[in-house]
């Protein structure tokens, strides 16, 4: 399973998606399926950063401090889990590097 995880995070840095930042009001990013945590603590209007490829897919809808690239193509390198761990009840955590 982690496999299909590296597979796709690696595939949206081949295809070099743009990163773009959308605002939005809490509740209608969350209505709208935003992966985030922690939902209490953001303000009524969030930072909502996706990673979009030129053909339409979305690989990432999120909050958080953000990615810190404007494209994909500038992330060098192979991403590859190191660790997974659970992080609360049917959630799972990995942390990757790139290679």
């Amino acid at each position: 399973m982690l496999d299909k995880v590296e597979d796709y995070v690696n595939e949206a840095i081949e295809k070099k998606c743009n990163v773009t930042i959308e605002r939005m009001k809490k509740e209608e990013a969350q209505a709208s399926g935003v992966e985030g945590s922690f939902w209490e603590k953001y303000p009524d209007v969030v930072d909502v950063y996706v990673v979009k490829a030129d053909d339409g897919t979305v690989y990432s809808k999120e909050l958080c401090g953000g990615p810190h690239v404007e494209n994909t193509a500038d992330i060098k390198g192979t991403f590859k889990i190191k660790t997974e761990e659970a992080s609360s009840a049917g959630i799972r955590r990995v942390k990757g590097v790139l290679e």
